[in-house]
């Protein structure tokens, strides 16, 4: 998955479109959906001259997206009283005389759904001509439960969206509503809280700490509704813990894991949880925010499948199941490896026995599968094969996570107006940076680095420097064209670390011609500044990245969607002074030729590839294939995944190009990442849509790429491609066949364009287009029959997912008879039947 290192401490955060080959020299932006309409295009061709030089101005990004952004945001209001109250004087004759009925609303979540509205009073008194917005019912927290409020104040929440519907200058209705961030200052900090599901499939929690907080609650949420769930003074619980506190609230022992024949089933969809921290006198923190279990109810596995089949009569240890099917939270299906490593075997002296599998990665224990056909010694004989096959199925995944430190709300330091009380945290080095000692302070940073290595890369003087002196064309004399660059260019750049609070049109000079993927603005800004290595990204002139909510998900979007950023170590929001922090575990000079590099050798390989006339097909086939055959896994990683799914630091330090197109391109070996970003810029360069997707394989981090085919966004897995058993398995599965195997998340895009990729039919589907596809058994049986009279060792079709046992012995049993063949081997995977002649 997608450069993730180290467990997350605030919100999850985790698509890159490909275009045309285009001039070398160019730097394109690609709206993911082509929103543009006739107007920004023209806006766009006006600016070709300026997108060629390099140089990327903030006007310029916002106007490519001025018709498709639906809000316009304005600036927040940070800690206000408990009881404010909104105030517009002096409110024009024109309103009045318009009698509007709904101008303003407010919500809690950034939807703006009618399910998050806030009950307000609006006090229109037309004598004075003032508008004022005070709460009525509010939601709040008694005895460990919620009511609605009538005391005049905010409630227990702490983060609100005041929206305007019309112009207060006449009423007439805004072509954008208005939007106001504003939070509720409190005692006690807002803990950040985040959801996830662990590589055992067990659904956690863990959330930021509270200075003074002697214990936290957490609570169940549904419909405006807070039952108290769990209590703990620590700061991560799992589901684990809610059953442990319900049906044995005096007992500390754990549940025996390996006797469950189902997890996490007390939890619900359509529901969350939020955390409040508590001090010993009863003090109690705001809410944090809330996590919504639907955002990934299709990774939390639940049961494995009533139906499963556990008697089978054998001829060859393949001949049993492979993959058990294994029911998530929202009813979807995913097929999961069945582990027959080290299992107890019990033979019974009239012939035949069972064994006791596990599910792999599962807490889910099976029922034994009884099997009759083999005699001890061969049955024993061949285990090797079963394990052989259970390691080629297991998909190859694993990423890393960077340390993400966006509250959810500022801290009680930051006044309403955006700016630090406390007034070291205004602080800076001489080369422009915040001091090392107080950046922390700044950023209400609750968790420090875990090692010195990792403070390290974040202090480096060095790599700030380096980064200011970059440019975008390159000569014999680097240093020297640097240096006149710089001083040319000083006074508009960004990459002057101050904060300047009178710029109207920041810009930044390019590195390189990248083509910058984005939907809006804010994803595009902070993509550009990634990608040229800043470390403080100015967000003064982005209202919007006062949500947290809507910043995170522009991070995900930038940082997903343009592979050449590299490696990001830590991401931290300085709430006072609007920028956005990021360190990286490359330092400028290694990004810099990652990113030369890795595009020079995507151009080369697209020139050798591609020939003219070519479909988008087989440009995606011809990409795929040279990827599989000329990169290998880099399988030292895969021992470094921890129990959350993420890897250990040192592994990406002592690999790191194996987390960057680079390693795949010119290594020729990487992790999945590096596969779906190499596949993509080679894609961009041959004017193949693609993008990366990220989300779960068996509960491990994993990322692939969607390709756009004839208006269908196909999933697409190079990583598990290039296997030596069953090739070219993932080549543009639909969603309902791809769901089976990886379990998407919406981390990688915008959320309100995830409904866009989308895809249905197996017409692009590898197997079918090359005649090794169908449902029907004697059709499948005729396709195994011709291909076994063509020669060759192997052959593989692709079938129906719920094939019997029995089934599928009919159609080996008809395909041999039909070929004139004595004897096979042969394995039932999925949907995918794999024969081999003895």
């Amino acid at each position: 998955m997608k450069k993730n290192w180290k467990k997350m401490v605030a919100l999850t955060l985790c698509l890159s479109m490909a275009t045309g080959c285009q001039n070398a020299k160019e730097t394109k932006v690609d709206n993911i959906f082509d929103k543009k309409t006739e107007v920004e295009t023209e806006i766009a061709e006006k600016k070709t001259d300026a997108k060629k030089s390099g140089n990327q101005t903030v006007l310029d990004i916002k106007a490519n997206y001025a018709s498709s952004e639906l809000y316009e945001y304005a600036e927040p209001v940070y800690n206000v009283p408990k009881d404010y109250v909104f105030e517009y004087t002096d409110v024009p004759e024109g309103f009045w005389d318009a009698g509007v009925v709904e101008t303003f609303a407010v919500f809690t979540d950034p939807d703006f759904k009618d399910i998050g509205k806030v009950s307000i009073n609006i006090d229109d008194d037309y004598s004075d001509r003032t508008i004022k917005i005070s709460p009525t019912l509010a939601f709040d927290l008694v005895n460990g439960e919620s009511e609605s409020a009538q005391d005049g104040t905010w409630g227990a929440k702490s983060k609100f969206y005041l929206v305007q519907y019309v112009s207060l200058e006449d009423g007439s209705k805004l072509d954008k509503p208005i939007v106001t961030v504003f939070t509720i200052k409190n005692e006690m900090q807002t803990s950040t809280l985040t959801q996830s599901v662990g590589t055992d499939g067990v659904y956690s929690l863990s959330w930021t700490a509270v200075d003074g907080a002697d214990s936290y609650d957490v609570y169940y949420y549904d419909m405006d509704y807070a039952r108290l769930q769990y209590t703990t003074d620590k700061t991560v619980c799992n589901y684990y813990d809610f059953q442990s506190a319900k049906d044995r609230p005096n007992s500390e022992s754990a549940f025996d894991k390996g006797k469950l024949m189902s997890m996490n089933t007390t939890l619900m969809t359509g529901s969350g949880y939020f955390v409040v921290a508590k001090k010993a006198d009863g003090t109690l923190s705001p809410m944090s925010n809330i996590v919504d279990i639907d955002d990934i109810a299709n990774q939390i596995p639940v049961r494995h499948d009533f139906y499963f089949e556990n008697n089978y009569t054998i001829h060859n240890v393949l001949d049993l199941p492979a993959y058990v099917t294994v029911e998530m939270l929202d009813g979807s299906l995913a097929e999961y490896p069945i582990d027959y490593r080290d299992k107890e075997i019990v033979f019974y002296p009239a012939g035949g026995g069972y064994i006791q599998p596990s599910i792999v990665g599962l807490n889910i224990s099976m029922s034994s599968i009884r099997f009759d056909g083999m005699d001890e010694n061969t049955f024993r004989a061949q285990m090797s094969e079963l394990t052989d096959r259970q390691d080629e199925i297991s998909g190859k995944s694993g990423g890393v996570t960077p340390t993400i430190d966006i509250p959810y709300v500022p801290g009680n330091d930051v006044d309403d107006n955006g700016t630090s009380d406390n007034k070291d945290d205004e602080k800076y080095t001489e080369d422009g940076e915040p001091e090392t000692d107080t950046k922390e302070d700044v950023t209400e940073k609750d968790t420090e680095k875990s090692t010195d290595k990792e403070t390290e890369e974040v202090t480096k003087e060095n790599v700030t420097e380096k980064t200011t002196e970059k440019t975008t064309e390159k000569t014999t004399d680097k240093e020297t064209e640097k240096d006149t660059k710089e001083d040319e260019s000083q006074s508009a750049s960004s990459k002057d670390n101050t904060k300047d609070t009178s710029s109207t049109n920041s810009s930044i000079q390019m590195n390189h011609d990248f083509k910058i993927t984005a939907n809006n603005a804010l994803s595009e800004w902070l993509a550009v500044n990634m990608l040229n290595h800043e470390e403080k990204i100015s967000l003064s002139e982005f209202n919007e990245a006062s949500d947290s909510d809507y910043l995170l998900d522009a991070y995900l979007e930038a940082y997903n969607q343009n592979p050449l950023i590299g490696i990001i170590d830590d991401v931290r929001l300085d709430y006072a002074n609007n920028d956005l922090l990021i360190s990286y575990v490359l330092d400028a000079d290694a990004t810099d030729k990652m990113q030369e590099d890795s595009l020079a050798k995507a151009k080369e390989i697209s020139d050798s590839i591609i020939k003219d006339g070519m479909s988008d097909y087989e440009k995606e086939i011809a990409i795929n294939d040279y990827l599989c055959e000329n990169a290998a896994y880099n399988d030292k990683i895969l021992e470094a995944i921890s129990d959350e799914g993420t890897i250990d630091d040192n592994v990406v330090y002592e690999y790191p190009n194996s987390f960057t197109p680079y390693g795949i391109l010119c290594e020729n070996v990487g992790v999945c990442e590096s596969y779906a970003e190499a596949f993509l810029l080679i894609a961009q360069e041959c004017g193949l849509e693609a993008i990366i997707e990220t989300g779960k394989m068996q509960n491990v981090n994993h990322e692939w790429n969607r390709v756009k085919l004839d208006g269908g966004w196909y999933m697409l897995d190079v990583t598990n491609n290039d296997s030596d058993m069953i090739k070219n398995m993932y080549v543009n599965l639909p969603d309902d066949v791809a769901s089976l195997y990886v379990q998407k998340s919406t981390e990688a895009y915008m959320d309100n364009v995830a409904s866009e990729y989308t895809s249905e039919g197996m017409d692009y589907e590898y197997y079918n287009v090359n005649g090794l596809y169908s449902e029907d058994k004697t059709k499948v049986a005729d396709i195994l029959a011709n291909e076994l009279t063509k020669g060759g060792d192997s052959i593989v079709v692709r079938t129906a997912s719920d094939l019997t046992q029995d089934d599928v012995d009919g159609i080996i049993s008809d395909a041999l008879t039909k070929a004139n063949i004595e004897s096979c081997k042969y394995m039932y995977a999925q949907d995918m039947i794999y024969v081999k002649l003895n």
